[in-house]
């Protein structure tokens, strides 16, 4: 009896071991990035136990993988990955120092760019404390989002989606449309009042430039209910890495009657590898007050 119960129980581990070793037991965000890049990029692999190898992969195989790094050539069980990240092989600087990707390279301060989300990827944002929202890569060309307010003793909330479809995605040029579309259920206790919405704008977005310098210009069509303006909104932003961990954003709208002038804004992003402190100010060109309302803006990137 104790032998077959052995026996049993070691069937039961290699059965185990072999279903942890199986391709669909793979994130979807780890197996789409397993593959052999050119010199021209460099890879961060990420493995379970907090190490991090920096090289590239030199075969990529569906349950195992060899990468290169200035340590030597090393085999890496793909189930022991926890991502991998891409940038230009200039992220890895002179001095030996690696610059992780931007993990909030698809938003300047609240604008969207033109870059998309890898598939199996998202992040959770949250601005002013009192907007929170998410966002998903479903494919490499399309993210779905969408947040709710969290406004302390309102009687109701908006909540908003962000569905974006990129149109066109190479290293220095991204191009995309999507949309911002807003609700607010319950507004004046009529369920049909036409003032709950949806609101928001349509627009199409380019961003130019690489990961650590770029300029992104964009034009959306305000809507309300059924009515769309006339008039488009235009943007204009950049982006521009400082440091390891400090880039500086600025996002600037030409806006159809608006009074004030232009709404500029401009400020500072802290990063780490996986999330980001955006704080910034903004203010109208026409009479500014110094420096300018202040911005406040938080990202965690999921992979």
């Amino acid at each position: 009896m104790r032998h077959r119960i052995a026996r049993l129980a070691a069937a039961l581990s290699i059965a185990g071991a072999a279903h942890a070793q199986t391709p669909d037991s793979i994130p979807e965000a780890v197996r789409s990035r397993v593959r052999v890049v050119d010199s021209t990029r460099i890879q961060s692999v990420h493995l379970r136990d907090g190490t991090a190898l920096i090289g590239r992969i030199v075969v990529a195989g569906t349950d195992t993988i060899r990468f290169r790094s200035s340590i030597g050539e090393t085999g890496i069980a793909v189930r022991s990955i926890a991502r991998i990240d891409e940038a230009p092989a200039a992220a890895l600087r002179p001095n030996g120092e690696f610059w992780f990707p931007n993990p909030n390279a698809t938003r300047l301060l609240f604008a969207p760019t033109g870059r998309m989300l890898p598939r199996g990827t998202g992040y959770f944002s949250d601005y002013y404390i009192i907007l929170p929202g998410v966002a998903y890569g479903a494919t490499d060309r399309v993210t779905i989002g969408g947040g709710v307010s969290l406004l302390p003793g309102a009687s109701t909330q908006a909540f908003w989606v962000t569905p974006k479809v990129g149109l066109y995605n190479r290293e220095r040029v991204n191009l995309a449309a999507g949309a911002l579309v807003i609700y607010i259920p319950d507004l004046d206790d009529s369920p049909s009042s036409s003032d709950q919405g949806p609101y928001g704008i349509a627009y199409g977005v380019g961003t130019w430039g690489g990961p650590d310098a770029s300029v992104t210009a964009g034009v959306g069509y305000a809507f309300s209910n059924r009515n769309v303006s006339s008039q488009p909104v235009a943007m204009l932003g950049a982006e521009a890495r400082l440091a390891r961990r400090v880039a500086f954003v600025t996002e600037n709208y030409v806006i159809p009657n608006f009074r004030e002038g232009p709404l500029l804004s401009y400020g500072l992003r802290f990063m780490g590898e996986q999330i980001s402190l955006d704080l910034a100010f903004i203010n109208v060109a026409r009479d500014p007050i110094f420096p300018g309302a202040p911005f406040v803006g938080f990202v965690f990137n999921f992979r």
